[in-house]
């Protein structure tokens, strides 16, 4: 069997008979497995994320199936209906912590800020600048300066035995010189090698020779003076080095006066006379001892220099950690410091309670991890909304060509879409769990790019009926939802005044139709009734006639009968009159117009009129003549008279009393024709332009070549989106028109109908409408299609299901369509998800407003932290490491001299000149080629999460943006990628 001998065996032999006396429960058994166990503390208790836990706090944990028998013995439940275990009542989950539940994923931190450690102190007293980038002395070190003592010593053994031949041995100290020069220094080396190995190799040469000279006179007085005279040379010797160093030392004084003598010059003198006379009397000693033991002494000295080598190292490593300590306060700044882990903690069990799929967004870039900032991930990490984390909104902002699009918002709904699908899968649902609008208010770009996602497409060749499933204020705020339904003050009261045409007409234009169509089935209704009594009275007159009696009676009233048949079927067979569109809209509000002038009051046109007396208002009596008086006492007993025998062609509106359709309608009989010719016409001209750009859209028909405003009821339902359709609206202005702009207002108002409409049944929607589903809005150049309206409905989206999606060119594009900052910021805060590409500077002012301020580290100030990462940066990119470089061969040369050591150098206050402990006071050039410079100056202060010049430095890459979530209710915040191929 080989014998396997190594430095660790020998020292676990050597100890291994004081540890069977003393050894402790646990404790490591050999050296190597205590070097190993004591690293990996020291690694974890340093180099990790120590304010955030990987686990949430819960009573349902997730067990492995290899614990599962030791849960269930350590007082785990069992549940069937949650599938998982559960920590009973009267125990405490801290009990079961390794089997609490992950942190979600996209929530899991861990990358290490270097501010403090696991057991709450400062970094800076634990962690040098080198042993972030080389580490820092090996352990073998000492190992090397043991070598040449004990190589010296095998040497002399060896001439001994063989001769001058012997002395080659010394060969094998050149790998070890090697090692110390490239690991420390060529002066370093040539110490070591000529201290621990040349002299000692003297020393024992001497010492054998005087031995041989006592042994010849070993029975006489002659030993005692050979002695004598050893003692008397050594002590000349030890005397004379005194000297020597005594001189150094005042040089060394004068030369640096400001080190001062007290621990400083005076220190070193006494320190080294000790280890003077400790060698004086150790080779003194060394005469007298016996068997040839006295050879050994000065090896043994010589091995002793690996220990002062190793307390050297130890102190001074201990001192400039101290100082780093005292100079450096990074991981103790007060409360800022640790404010974010409760909610980080919040964050987490909220996150694994949300069950709703996860939709990947962009790829963190570490930018606000560098500044220690609570709330950022890690590099690399993919940031992620789930669909309740977006029912709160989000906006995008991103100037022309910045990549909102491309790598946002396709992205985003291609990843929807599958998630949805999923989702339907998991469920046993039939097409999808989830709805989406997506619009684009400028070129339709979005839609064409993801046309094969879209159940339906809205385009010309469809038929669509713009008011279809819409009220008449609905309307009014999708026309005037060009301008964000806020106009500027200056023509505010000519607005109003359009939009009460827009609402009045509305009403009655909805009322007529509704009429017309109730009387007609009404009618239908009442032919059937007589047509019933007609063949009745058929069987009846043929009964009397069999009978011989008289049918003059019967035959009677088979004729009104007839007659009452024609007169309904009249009305059943005619065409409608009024249709639900905006044709017919525009043809009424002509009519409320066109008042008749008269010598006294304006008359209401007689068309208007007849839509009065269609509906059954009751009118005023404005006679002023005992005539007219007279007439309308004969008109109001007729009214009475179809009160009573003819309810049914009455409006029930007008029977409610202050109903909107009586007040739209005395509105047109009363209000308008008193108006001021002049103020009519402004008002009108106002509420005719919005229907006019309805009635150009030219391009917009259906097959049969019918236009989209004479269309009541279309074969498009894009209300479908409640049920589950992902709809796509592709009528850009860019080719339609303002018509295309106005047709796309009116059904996104379709769809947010149907979302107001959950709000009646609160949070239990789902239940009260069997088959609606969550909807994403996505909007693209939003501005162009917003509401005042809107803003409401996105702040209560969480609990309709809505997810509104926003995308807009800038900050002051929302200022336009609202018409007030204020406004604009609205509807900005109430998006609590934002994302932010280059864009403009008033948007950069907004977000420095939003995004607020943090306590972060920065690196401005002298003598306040130390930047790891800066200090690695540093290193990896010197030309030291670049192999290509033209003069890599010198480089290689440097390195092997020590170059590319990380230093962070602490400047003394009192000269304010910055030295290293053990080094000289002033830097020479060698140290200045040597060393790379850790910088310093960092310090934790409170400041904006991005400077205002990294807005535009930071964002001008094409795909990079400032990426603000709102995820499980608390901030994710970072600067990074948006990867269209990211999943």
């Amino acid at each position: 069997m080989a014998l396997n001998i190594s430095i660790l065996s020998a020292i676990d032999w050597t100890s291994g008979l004081g540890r069977k006396f003393r050894r402790k429960e646990g404790e490591s058994t050999t050296i190597r497995e205590t070097i190993i166990v004591n690293s990996n503390a020291e690694f974890e208790n340093l180099v990790g994320r120590f304010d955030l836990s990987d686990r949430v706090r819960s009573r349902v944990l997730d067990v492995p199936p290899k614990d599962t028998q030791l849960a269930a013995e350590c007082g785990a439940v069992w549940n069937e209906e949650q599938n998982a275990f559960l920590v009973p009542d009267g125990m405490s989950e801290d009990d079961f912590q390794e089997w609490w539940p992950k942190v979600p994923e996209d929530l899991r931190d861990s990358q290490s800020r270097i501010t403090i450690t696991k057991n709450g102190r400062r970094a800076e007293g634990f962690l040098q600048g080198n042993d972030m980038g080389q580490g820092n002395d090996s352990i073998a070190t000492p190992l090397m300066y043991l070598a040449f003592p004990a190589i010296g010593a095998l040497t002399l053994f060896l001439v001994s035995l063989i001769g001058w031949a012997g002395w080659a041995f010394l060969l094998t100290s050149i790998p070890y010189f090697i090692a110390l020069k490239q690991g420390e220094s060529m002066k370093e080396a040539l110490k070591a090698l000529v201290l621990l190995q040349w002299i000692p190799m003297g020393m024992a040469s001497m010492s054998k020779m005087s031995a041989l000279g006592m042994g010849g006179a070993a029975a006489g007085s002659a030993g005692f003076q050979a002695y004598m005279a050893f003692f008397t040379k050594a002590l000349m010797i030890g005397f004379s080095l005194v000297g020597v160093i005594f001189v150094v030392c005042l040089v060394a004084a004068a030369s640096h006066p400001h080190r001062g003598v007290i621990g400083g010059t005076a220190a070193r003198f006494i320190q080294a006379m000790k280890w003077v006379g400790i060698i004086v009397v150790a080779l003194l000693v060394s005469q007298i001892l016996p068997w040839g033991l006295g050879d050994a002494v000065p090896f043994v000295l010589a091995c002793m220099y690996a220990m002062q080598f190793a307390e050297g190292n130890f102190v001074q490593t201990g001192a400039r950690l101290y100082l780093q300590n005292n100079d450096n306060n990074l991981g103790t700044q007060g409360a800022l410091v640790t404010s974010h882990v409760k909610a980080r903690e919040q964050q987490a069990q909220n996150a694994l309670k949300d069950t709703t799929p996860l939709i990947s967004v962009a790829r963190s870039l570490g930018h606000l991890t560098d500044k220690g900032y609570g709330y950022s991930p890690d590099l690399g990490t993919v940031m992620m909304l789930s669909w309740r984390d977006l029912t709160q909104g989000m906006i995008i902002f991103g100037a022309i060509g910045s990549g909102k699009s491309y790598s946002l918002m396709r992205p985003l709904a291609r990843r929807f879409r599958r998630t949805s699908l999923a989702l339907a899968t998991k469920r046993g649902m039939t097409g999808l769990a989830g709805g989406a609008l997506i619009v684009d208010g400028k070129d339709g770009a979005i839609i064409t790019d993801l046309e094969g996602l879209f159940d339906i497409v809205v385009k010309p060749g469809l038929s669509v009926g713009p008011y279809e499933g819409l009220e008449p204020d609905q309307i009014v705020k999708a026309l005037r939802g060009a301008s964000g339904g806020v106009v500027d003050e200056n023509s505010k009261l000519w607005s109003d005044g359009g939009d009460a045409f827009l609402y009045h007409t509305g009403i009655i234009l909805k009322a007529l139709v509704e009429h017309e169509e109730t009387y007609r089935a009404w009618c239908m209704a009442k032919i059937d009734g007589l047509e019933q009594s007609h063949l009745l009275l058929q069987l009846e007159e043929r009964k009397l006639r069999k009978l011989g009696q008289d049918t003059a009676e019967v035959e009677e009233r088979l004729a009104e009968v007839v007659q009452e048949v024609g007169l309904y079927s009249c009305v059943v067979e005619s065409d409608r009159g009024w249709a639900y569109t905006p044709m017919h809209h525009a043809k009424l509000l002509a009519s409320v117009e066109s008042v008749i002038p008269t010598g006294t009051l304006p008359k209401p046109n007689p068309k208007v009129m007849e839509v009065i007396k269609y509906l059954g208002l009751e009118e005023p009596d404005n006679s002023l003549e005992e005539e007219g008086r007279a007439a309308h006492a004969a008109y109001l007993a007729a009214y009475r008279k179809r009160q009573q025998n003819e309810p049914q062609t009455i409006h029930p509106d007008l029977k409610r009393p202050m109903s909107q359709l009586q007040s739209s309608l005395e509105w047109a009989l009363r209000e308008v024709p008193d108006m001021n010719a002049e103020q009519r016409q402004s008002f009108t001209l106002n509420s005719r332009g919005l229907l006019q750009k309805l009635l150009r859209g030219e391009k917009l028909r259906d097959g049969n070549d019918i236009p989209w405003h004479s269309i009541e009821k279309g074969e498009v339902d894009v209300s479908k989106v409640l049920y589950g359709a992902m709809v796509g609206l592709f009528l850009p202005p860019t080719q339609y028109g303002e018509a295309g702009e106005m047709m796309m207002r009116l059904l996104k108002q379709r769809v947010m109908n149907g979302i107001k409409a959950r709000g009646a049944h609160g949070d239990k929607w789902r239940d009260a409408l069997p088959g609606q589903v969550e909807v994403m809005l996505m909007m693209d150049e939003a501005h162009l299609l917003l509401t005042a309206d809107d803003t409401d409905l996105f702040s209560v989206s969480r609990s309709l299901g809505l997810m509104p999606v926003l995308a807009t060119q800038g900050f002051e594009s929302l200022e336009v369509a609202f018409g007030s900052r204020t406004r604009a910021e609205v509807l900005a805060n109430t998006m609590q998800s934002l994302i932010a590409f280059k864009s403009s500077y008033n948007t950069k002012d907004y977000l420095i407003k939003r995004l607020d301020v943090a306590m972060l580290t920065t690196f401005k100030q002298k003598t306040r932290g130390i930047d790891y990462k800066g200090g690695l940066d540093n290193y990896r990119h010197s030309v030291l490491n670049d192999p290509n470089h033209p003069h890599a061969a010198v480089f290689d040369k440097m390195r092997l001299e020590g170059a590319g050591r990380l230093t962070a150098l602490r400047v003394d206050p009192a000269t304010g000149r910055r030295w290293r402990i053990g080094a000289e006071d002033v830097i020479g050039q060698d140290e200045l080629a040597r060393d790379i410079d850790m910088p310093t100056g960092g310090k934790r202060e409170v400041q904006p999460l991005f400077a205002p010049e990294e807005y535009q430095a930071l964002l001008e890459p094409r795909g990079h943006a400032i990426v603000a979530l709102n995820r499980a209710g608390h901030k994710r915040i970072d600067l990074a990628e948006l990867v269209p191929d990211l999943d």
